[in-house]
This record gives C-alpha cells, structure tokens and sequence, in this order.
C-alpha cells in the first residue's frame, strides 16, 4: 500500500511490520527540513550533482543519518580518465556543466575518485561499496540511446516551446556532449558508492 502528499509517501507492508516512508526534500536545504539523525537510510539518484562539492554535502547527509545508517549514491562522475592538465578534457568538462546546468565544479570535485575521498573525508562514513556501473559488460554502451536519439530528427528534446522531452529536461547540445564524453571514457552518468554512517 502506498499513501502519498506531495512531499512524502509511506510505504506499508501487510506481511512484515516495516513501514517505510519516503521524504523528498531540496538538497540544499535539508538541514532545514530534517534533524541530526533522522534517517535509518538516505539515497540519492542523481541529485548531488548540482551541489558545490562532494566535501559539502556528504557532511550534510552524514549528520542526517543515525549511526550505523546507510548511504547509496548514483551519481554524475568524471572517471579515472579524466585529466585536469589536458585542455580539450577541461573543454568538454566546462561544455557539460554549462549544456547541463549542473554548475561548476573542479575537475577533481566531480570525479569518482573525488567522490569516494569525499566519503573518507568526512569522517562520518566508511565507503562499504563503490563500482562505475558504466564499466559493467553489455551487448550496448550506456549512452546508446542518446546517440540514436541525437541522430533521430524526431527526438523531442527540451525547449522553451515544448517543454521537457523524452530525456527529461536535457536538450540536444547537452546530450550531444555527454555522448561525447562517454564516448570518450571520461564521464559516467552512473558511478554508484554505498557508505556507512560511523
């Protein structure tokens, strides 16, 4: 069974005695909505790439968690491959901060290296499991269907006049430029990093 509001659902199962209840709330203002320790579990499906730094807001989503609570993020990394020094991978970096409007990070406070010392920095956390699910083995890479859709003339992409399209908010100059950069190794839409809080 499932009750929503706008902000909150409650999940109810008839065969156990869990009830598990969903919040939604602004990431940069959770502080605000919530307490120290309010949760048993916290995750985030690409939400924190808006946010200034890793640094930031994994002391902020620490000091929601109870000890012993769990972290799982998915989200926007720049991989291994990345290199700050080179100056065509710095281009393309600031063309898909700017094309998505995610904001402007360093290199480093964006890559996935960046994001699991982060975690250890912290001092709330111990990183319990970190993988870039764009590295699994599959027949297709993952940004396939932004490449069939970029050389489609029917893809409704997001505009002013339409609103958003089969991708979300994301236009065809963004998703031209995060199929270049999968392409090029250097960026992952999914890198995944479970954390315990300590």
């Amino acid at each position: 069974m499932q009750m929503k509001s706008s902000r909150e659902s409650m999940f109810v199962n008839p065969r156990s005695s869990f009830t598990v209840i969903v919040r939604i709330a602004d990431i940069h203002r959770l502080d605000v909505r919530f307490g120290p320790a309010s949760f048993d579990a916290i995750y985030s499906l690409e939400a924190l790439k808006t946010a200034s730094s890793f640094d930031q807001i994994f002391v902020s989503l620490g000091h929601l968690l109870k000890p012993g609570g769990v972290l799982g993020i998915y989200e926007w990394c720049w991989t291994e491959i990345m290199n700050s020094l080179d100056a065509d991978h710095c281009r393309l970096a600031y063309l898909l901060e700017e094309q998505t409007h995610i904001g402007h990070r360093m290199v480093s406070q964006r890559s996935s290296e960046g994001a699991v010392e982060s975690i250890h920095n912290s001092g709330l956390f111990r990183a319990v499991y970190t993988e870039d699910l764009a590295n699994r083995h599959s027949a297709l890479p993952w940004y396939t269907p932004l490449d069939l859709a970029i050389g489609s003339a029917s893809t409704p992409w997001t505009s002013e006049s339409v609103g958003e399209g089969i991708f979300g908010d994301l236009t065809r100059n963004a998703a031209v430029v995060i199929s270049q950069a999968g392409h090029m190794k250097l960026f992952s839409p999914m890198f995944l990093i479970v954390a315990e809080r300590l």
